[in-house]
């Protein structure tokens, strides 16, 4: 492994053997503190991180300590530059797949989760994601790459709603689902109704909020 330095800061650093850690990605060195080890880490040594500040990598690479990529930031702050995690439906940061042909945009801002919209594309949703994280967290905001387009042109809009639970209308075709399940879309409300209802069967749903559904009651 190897970390980016200035060259100002090189022959200061060097005079220590360096180890990369690996669960955290950091590198660090050793130091004897009233006979017991603490770790120092390099990032905090270049950026002289105050206690109870964190050091936050601008570009994300935990490996490159030059001091423009260096900034003292709070827990929050932190978070919010925090990059796409694994095992997530969608190559991008607060983008989720929805059924067949549909992707939601969420945000999270101190502890909450904020639905952002349902869209046509996982691209129209990466863009609304981009779009308001830079308001709400400003230079702090880790964004998509990705091509930028008008997102709202690509979001789902429900024009008509339906008096059966689990029954939306959007864009121009009935889509049925039972709880999270995202089961279709139908030409008619009642072929969405007739999903709903045999997949509840199929299933053996015995809960009240998941009873069938009789048309035209």
């Amino acid at each position: 492994m190897t970390t980016i330095v200035d060259d100002e800061d090189y022959n200061f650093l060097n005079q220590w053997k360096w180890t990369y850690d690996k669960c955290k990605g950091y590198a660090y060195r050793g130091k004897m503190t009233n006979k017991k080890q603490k770790m120092i880490y390099m990032h905090r040594e270049v950026n002289k991180t105050p206690e109870k500040m964190l050091t936050d990598h601008v570009n994300g690479d935990k490996l490159d300590n030059r001091k423009e990529n260096l900034r003292t930031v709070t827990i929050g702050q932190n978070n919010m530059n925090r990059h796409k995690l694994n095992n997530i439906s969608s190559i991008y940061k607060g983008v989720k797949k929805r059924g067949e042909e549909r992707y939601y945009a969420r945000i999270n801002n101190n502890k909450k989760e904020i639905y952002i919209g349902t869209f046509l594309t996982e691209v129209a949703a990466a863009n609304a994601y981009n779009f308001y994280a830079k308001i709400l967290f400003g230079k702090y905001a880790s964004l998509n790459k990705c091509e930028c387009v008008d997102f709202e042109q690509f979001r789902v809009r429900i024009s008509k709603t339906s008096k059966y639970t689990g029954i939306v209308f959007a864009h121009g075709k009935w889509e049925a689902r039972v709880s999270q399940v995202y089961l279709g879309r139908y030409e008619t409300e009642k072929e969405a109704l007739e999903s709903r209802n045999s997949y509840i069967t199929q299933n053996k749903f015995s809960s009240n909020r998941l009873k069938l559904q009789k048309w035209g009651e």
